[in-house]
């Protein structure tokens, strides 16, 4: 009987070890996401912004299409873009990415904000099919 009790702890320990481990992993992954989208932003490329954009993205009442529309706002407005990683909690399909965002313009910085407290539009993942794609919160407000 102590045998098998020591089988199932040990396979418990284990899977509560990987669990962890992938939580890391697509942790990572995120952070790669959004480190590419502050590089594609400073090489002026919005397709591949928009590329981790899930088509049926919504947030605060903007569908991609308004996404898009704001994007290539900050593209005209600003020449640089800063995303600070702080925290990414991970939910099963779901993630939250708390970051701070810094844009500069040629002359100014313009005052950091933290997401997705202020905009939230770079904040909210699903995870679909192995890809994690920005989906929004889904909400109107």
């Amino acid at each position: 009987m102590k045998p098998t009790i020591y089988i199932i702890l040990i396979s418990l320990i284990f899977l509560t070890s990987c669990s962890g481990s992938n939580k890391n992993i697509e942790r990572s992954i995120i952070r790669d996401i959004l480190q590419d989208i502050q590089i594609s932003f400073n090489q002026r490329e919005l397709d591949k912004i928009l590329s981790y954009y899930h088509p049926d993205f919504f947030h605060k009442g903007k569908n991609i299409y308004a996404i898009t529309n704001d994007w290539q706002h900050y593209l005209n407005t600003y020449l640089e873009l800063n995303i600070e990683i702080i925290d990414i909690d991970i939910r099963d399909y779901e993630a939250i990415a708390r970051i701070k965002i810094t844009w500069k313009d040629q002359n100014t910085t313009y005052p950091t904000y933290i997401d997705p407290e202020t905009k939230g539009e770079m904040s909210y993942f699903y995870l679909e099919q192995r890809d994690w794609k920005i989906i929004g919160n889904g909400s109107s407000e």
